[in-house]
């Protein structure tokens, strides 16, 4: 968990990062005049450099100060952690959308729009569908899944997939 005010990372990314800075730019414009960010952030978000705060901008500054804490958290970028937060059903699976499940267990499956996505006797799954992809992942492959992605981005029309 971060907490900083906004000069402050706004100096940090034109320091560390400025090409990440000028890249936000577009959403920073969008603010300014209060216009819905989903559009924005839809076009500008995979044109982004891909990298944590942590290298871009904490390892790199000197006015960074850790402290402990007593409470829990979760890390909401994993597929699990995505699913530690959401309604299961009585075999816990999550589902969302046009998704099934018969007979399999702590599966995740989200389907957008009027695909159904069905899986029979499959248990901890990951099964993530959009109009353009459909990934399929074991919930303990979930880490590789970063690595997946940087050969879908290497793949000459990746970019429309990510």
């Amino acid at each position: 968990m971060f907490v900083w005010s906004v000069p402050v990372v706004e100096s940090a990314l034109r320091k560390f990062a400025p090409s990440l800075l000028d890249g936000l730019e577009p959403v920073r414009a969008a603010l300014a005049k209060r216009r819905a960010l989903g559009p924005v952030l839809k076009r500008v978000y995979p044109e982004l450099k891909k990298i944590s705060v942590d290298y871009a901008i904490l390892e790199n500054s000197d006015n960074v100060v850790v402290t402990p804490a007593s409470f829990d958290w979760d890390d909401v970028g994993a597929w699990p952690a995505v699913a530690r937060h959401r309604k299961r059903d009585a075999h816990g699976n999550v589902l969302e959308g046009r998704a099934l499940v018969e007979q399999g267990e702590n599966n995740i499956v989200l389907a957008e729009g009027s695909h159904l996505v069905a899986v029979v006797g499959a248990d901890d799954l990951i099964v993530v569908q959009t109009p353009d992809a459909t990934l399929v992942c074991p919930k303990d492959r979930a880490q590789d899944i970063k690595a997946l992605l940087t050969r879908v981005a290497a793949l000459r029309d990746g970019k429309k997939y990510l």
